[in-house]
């Protein structure tokens, strides 16, 4: 997977597990999903490709 794709996919990630969280209509295994989501975002958008 390219760079720029990587980056892309974990902004969708990010942005999609933390609306989740911000909705907050989703009881608590909703909610460790949307974490979970955002954790890999987040790793997707700062991993730097070594």
């Amino acid at each position: 997977m390219n760079g720029k794709k990587k980056k892309f996919l974990g902004a969708v990630l990010t942005a999609f597990g933390l609306g989740m969280i911000i909705a907050g209509f989703i009881p608590l295994w909703g909610l460790i999903g949307a974490i979970a989501l955002t954790a890999a975002g987040i790793y997707l958008l700062t991993d730097n490709g070594c």
